[in-house]
């Protein structure tokens, strides 16, 4: 028996449903995979990072790992800064630059792995990601970062580097905390004591 036009245009429609279905699935499994989920930081918290790493107009904030992009385009409305957002999964990247384009911010937004960007420029960096990439991260910050730039991570501290600030955790939730680090404006220089920031 031959197929009706209708069941035809069903057939084609399912299949079509199904590939985009799949794509998407592995493009948000993607980031999951190497450990990053897309978490949104509130907006309270992210005022408060930007508030603990003492913003200046002109400065170039990073977020990697950049999700919507709500903190660098908070970085540019209210301090005057560069915002840089780097974000690996392809859909929260497009999430990003509609919601960009809805706001009329001027951000750069980058598609890719924070790996794959040298961050010498850099004055603040933020970081809201899992523990296990942090290690990795802080030989990254180590060899590009120049003197008195900044580093803010959410939820979780860097193995091995000294606290500046940390800002006291929600009540009941101490994952949410803010850690601030502080580079040295020279290499002799030690990292100051650990404060809270609240």
């Amino acid at each position: 028996a031959t197929m009706s036009l209708y069941q035809a245009l069903s057939l084609t429609f399912n299949l079509t449903y199904a590939a985009v279905l799949i794509t998407l699935l592995v493009l948000t499994a993607r980031p999951l995979i190497k450990g990053a989920p897309f978490v949104p930081t509130s907006m309270k918290r992210i005022r408060l990072a930007l508030k603990m790493a003492k913003v200046k107009p002109g400065e170039k904030v990073y977020d990697l790992g950049c999700g919507d992009g709500r903190l660098v385009m908070e970085a540019v409305k209210v301090y005057g800064a560069e915002g840089i957002g780097i974000e690996y999964s392809p859909l929260v990247y497009w999430l990003a630059c509609f919601r960009r384009y809805l706001s009329g911010i001027k951000t750069k937004l980058i598609y890719g792995s924070y790996r794959n960007f040298k961050l010498k420029d850099a004055d603040v960096v933020f970081c809201f990601l899992m523990p296990e990439r942090l290690p990795e991260l802080k030989e990254k910050f180590s060899q590009e970062l120049k003197a008195g730039s900044r580093v803010i991570t959410y939820a979780w501290p860097i193995p091995g580097w000294k606290i500046s600030k940390v800002a006291r955790p929600i009540k009941g939730k101490n994952l949410f905390r803010l850690f601030l680090y502080e580079l040295p404006a020279k290499k002799s220089s030690k990292l100051k004591s650990t404060k809270h920031f609240s």
